[in-house]
């Protein structure tokens, strides 16, 4: 650093004195008033290296604002990946979770009713031991799985979003070699229920989760 002092005296005359370590260029006055009157000195110091320094220039600012969109393009994309694939993983156990809720509640209902009086592949009409009814009806405009069960009073929608539900009726006798059963050709000769369905699940971006399809028997009691 080269730091040059220039002092006036009264008369006007003048000194310099300059004591250099590094070389540098101009820089900056400082004025000093010194005890004696009419006596001042300006000091005036110089940056290292023998130039200005420089701030960013308009390249270096659209290279780094580039950079930095391109950075936070990389994490905002991953974030809505990960954000969807979470999404989907709920959706897909929270389908899976309400659809074994529902096969649980059938099949203690109906493998505890006394006769099946009706059918169709929407639909089933039981009868429970008491004589109230048990039935089940599927809704394919709504999407919708009713139940009313008589005899505990409760009734509602078992299922939400079903696009697909197809009921079977087979005998309680097994083929001969396998372990299928007869189709039963009426309702006093069936004893074994079956139900296949579907349900979706639509997430925040309106893309459709599909619930696989969901298959049960139940083997009536009585």
């Amino acid at each position: 650093m080269l730091i040059v002092v220039s002092r006036r005296g009264p008369k006007g005359d003048s000194a310099r004195m300059a004591r250099t370590d590094t070389p540098g260029l101009v820089g900056r006055w400082r004025k000093i008033e010194l005890e004696r009157p009419g006596t001042s000195v300006r000091l005036r110091t110089f940056n290292n290296g023998g130039r200005f320094q420089r701030g960013f220039s308009l390249l270096d600012m659209m290279i780094s604002t580039g950079a930095g969109a391109i950075l936070m393009a990389t994490v905002m994309t991953s974030f809505v990946v990960l954000f969807r694939a979470f999404d989907a993983v709920g959706n897909y156990e929270d389908l899976d979770r309400h659809c074994r809720l529902t096969l649980d509640y059938m099949g203690r209902d109906i493998r505890q009713a006394g006769a099946l009086t009706n059918w169709s592949s929407g639909g089933l009409w039981f009868t429970n031991l008491d004589g109230t009814p048990l039935n089940y009806t599927y809704n394919s405009g709504n999407l919708t799985l009713s139940y009313t069960n008589g005899h505990t009073g409760l009734y509602g929608t078992l299922l939400t979003n079903c696009t697909y539900l197809q009921f079977s009726l087979f005998q309680r006798r097994p083929t001969n070699g396998t372990m299928n059963f007869y189709v039963a050709s009426n309702a006093a000769s069936a004893k074994v229920i079956e139900i296949n369905f579907t349900c979706v699940r639509t997430n925040y971006t309106t893309v459709t989760d599909s619930e696989t399809i969901q298959t049960a028997k139940f083997v009536m009691r009585n």
